[in-house]
């Protein structure tokens, strides 16, 4: 009986010494928006760990935080031999981004910063000015989700708007091809869309 007491005491020392913790490890830092810099008050951040090495593996929870009203965030925690961290932030009308931190265990890393983009709003207003049959066509692609062929028009009598959400900041490319008469040609634009603000723009062909 007590051998079997041993062998267990000495399978709990093996295991606890394959998951070494070490204590009061803290990252901080702030949410900023990625052009401005400015801190995004009350942004949603998550710090996750991931098994080093294990690509398949699906990063956990160690805690999550809500920032304070400046974009500061921190996070106290153990932390856990074998794992690499990173920090997820989101924030309504922001896009979300998650950055791989480097962690010195049982120290205060600072100042880790989280750049989000901020959403810009495109009004594409498309009219067919000079129509030439029924045969007519338009297809719009550019800087946003969704499918290669996700706005496309036939007719004559085609005038329309496009709504579009893109990533402010960096200037948004706007794709068209028109045929007409069996010839097709290709257009372009690139538009400067601010952050959290709507751009127009006028597609008449």
């Amino acid at each position: 009986m007590n051998k079997i007491i041993l062998s267990l005491a000495a399978v709990l020392i093996l295991f606890t010494a394959c998951r070494k913790e070490t204590p009061n490890t803290s990252v901080s830092g702030t949410v900023e928006e990625s052009v401005s810099h400015t801190g995004i008050a009350y942004a949603k951040v998550r710090l996750l760990a991931l098994e080093t090495n294990c690509y398949s593996c699906v990063p956990s929870e160690v805690a999550s935080y809500d920032a304070d009203a400046s974009g500061a965030y921190s996070f106290e925690f153990s932390q856990q031999e074998g794992y690499v961290y990173e920090i997820r932030a989101k924030k309504e009308k922001y896009f979300d981004s998650t950055t791989g931190v480097s962690i010195t265990a049982g120290e205060k890393n600072t100042a880790v910063r989280i750049m989000l983009d901020a959403e810009a709003y495109l009004k594409l207003y498309v009219k067919n000015t000079s129509p030439f049959d029924g045969n007519d066509k338009i297809i719009i692609t550019g800087d946003w989700s969704g499918g290669l062929y996700d706005n496309v028009y036939d007719g004559t009598g085609i005038d329309t708007v496009v709504y579009k959400t893109v990533r402010a900041g960096s200037q948004v490319k706007v794709n068209w091809a028109v045929t007409k008469n069996s010839i097709t040609a290709p257009y372009s634009a690139a538009l400067n869309c601010s952050a959290l603000d709507t751009t127009f723009y006028n597609i008449n062909y």
